[in-house]
């Protein structure tokens, strides 16, 4: 990997006092169990959307890689903590995550635009891997956002290294500076005119301020702006109470220069008068002397009257170009915070739309829940009735079969009382109450009529016997014989 630590952020060889708009840079902060929490809802998307957000582009953030279970990372946190032979337990409060963003300039925004989605996933990952190794840990998610003001990445990383120590803790001196190195080096596989930012060093000796130098987050951004602007114009309004404490003062030492002159010419005039005369008395050459010397009191306060209204002057002219030049920071400023609040407001107009949507889906699917819950209802109804009624008439069925089958084995009986007796009862019993009242008539004109069939049987079977008996004889003629053989036979089956 080559060196980039002397390599200067763009082709100009003096350092700028301003943040390099070509340039990708890389923030890492440390985030306890509590603000590892409030970074995965922020990254995913997750509970309550800052109001920043424009919620219609959601749906086109990539989740290249999605995070595990934060009490997971803490465990193998102090599972590596363990290895490396720490006693004591970890703190409550003690890192889980380490969360990282990837930003852009305005220019190098638009160049990472021109490329593909594909290409920026791989540029992101690629970026993401490479701080995750030189850090000696592992990268746990990667988010694009593509919803707020310029694309840039959210990544997450396990809060300790491999060899048990917090990666804050391992975090030396000039490693915030190598990872925008790292940042550059990457960016430039995939676009070579994305460049490293400027550095911090050399911005202050190129005279910012160190306010100026210092990274803030998207929403400190949405939170400091007003009171920013606030703050702008109170010095704006400062400077003009200044400029016109300036000019009155102008005016009072313009006029106390006028009179300053006036009276200059007026004792110059009575020095001309005194000196016109040929003789002049000790007394006037005195007077003409104290005139003199007021006159040249006069003249010298003019002088310094004037050298001051000058100096003045040029503080005037100072502090109206300083006001201009505030003033048209303080104007673009409010043109940013006018379009940024009319993004808002259209923002905050889509999201109420949207709400007001959800809200009706919601009472839809509230209403489908209540039909669905109600037709489950009426359905469970109807099977544990369908149920009852196949038990019936499984249980019926089961009774005729043993009917039928106690008939077959002719153990079915009629009683002289008209009862019916059975081998075994209890499958008929079993049988629901209108069935046996149904059931039962039948059987019992069935069994009564066996009973009449065998009895009629018996009946013929005597009197078959005695037919026999009767042809038997040997007496009878042979015609009739003939005849006793031939019944004989077909009656035998």
């Amino acid at each position: 990997m080559k060196d980039l630590i002397n390599t200067p952020a763009t082709s100009s060889a003096r350092p700028s006092r301003d943040a390099n708009p070509r340039a990708v840079s890389v923030h890492i902060e440390a985030r306890s169990m509590s603000k590892a929490k409030g970074t995965r809802a922020h990254d995913f998307r997750l509970g309550k959307i800052p109001d920043y957000v424009d919620t219609a582009r959601t749906e086109l953030n990539r989740v290249l890689m999605t995070l595990r279970p934060l009490p997971e990372i803490r465990r193998e946190n102090a599972a590596l903590r363990q290895i490396a032979g720490r006693q004591r337990a970890m703190k409550r409060d003690a890192a889980v995550i380490t969360s990282g963003i990837i930003t852009f300039g305005t220019e190098a925004a638009k160049m990472f635009g021109s490329l593909s989605a594909s290409e920026q996933d791989a540029a992101f990952l690629d970026l993401a891997m490479t701080i995750a190794a030189e850090l000696g840990t592992q990268l746990e998610s990667l988010v694009i956002h593509l919803d707020e003001t310029t694309i840039h990445a959210h990544f997450t990383l396990r809060g300790y290294t491999d060899k048990g120590l917090a990666v804050s803790a391992a975090t030396k001196a000039g490693t915030t500076a190598r990872l925008q190195d790292i940042a550059a080096e990457v960016m430039q596989r995939y676009h070579a005119g994305i460049e490293r930012g400027h550095r911090k060093r050399d911005r202050l000796d190129a005279g910012a301020d160190y306010a100026e130098t210092l990274h803030r987050s998207v929403r400190e951004l949405h939170q400091d702006l007003p009171l920013e602007l606030e703050q702008m114009r109170a010095v704006r309004d400062e400077t003009e109470a200044g400029i016109e404490a300036l000019r009155r003062e102008k005016v009072a030492h313009q006029s106390e220069i006028h009179a300053l002159e006036a009276s200059a010419a007026k004792t110059r005039g009575h020095l001309a008068k005194l000196t016109a005369r040929a003789e002049l008395a000790a007394k006037e050459e005195k007077r003409r002397q104290t005139y003199e010397a007021r006159l040249e009191k006069k003249e010298a306060a003019i002088a310094a009257a004037t050298a001051g209204l000058e100096e003045r002057a040029r503080t005037l002219a100072a502090a109206e170009a300083d006001l201009a030049q505030r003033a048209g920071v303080v104007e673009a400023a409010e043109s940013e915070a006018e379009a940024k609040a009319a993004a808002v407001a259209v923002a905050e107009t889509a999201a109420r739309a949207e709400a007001a949507r959800l809200a009706t889906l919601s009472e839809e699917v509230s209403q489908t829940e209540e039909m669905l819950a109600q037709a489950r209802t009426e359905l469970l109804k109807e099977a544990r009735v369908v149920m009852d009624e196949k038990a019936e008439v499984e249980t019926s069925l089961a009774a005729i079969h043993h009917v039928v089958a106690e008939i077959g084995a002719g153990t079915i009986r009629v009683t002289d009382g008209g009862k019916i007796t059975m081998a075994d009862p209890a499958p008929v019993q079993a049988a629901p109450k209108s069935l046996r009242a149904r059931l039962l008539p039948p059987i019992l004109r069935l069994v009564r009529k066996i009973d009449e069939t065998e009895q009629r049987a018996t009946w013929l079977e005597t009197m078959m016997h005695r037919v026999r008996s009767l042809l038997g004889r040997p007496d009878l003629p042979p015609e009739i014989e003939r005849d006793a053989q031939d019944i004989t036979r077909d009656w035998e089956p």
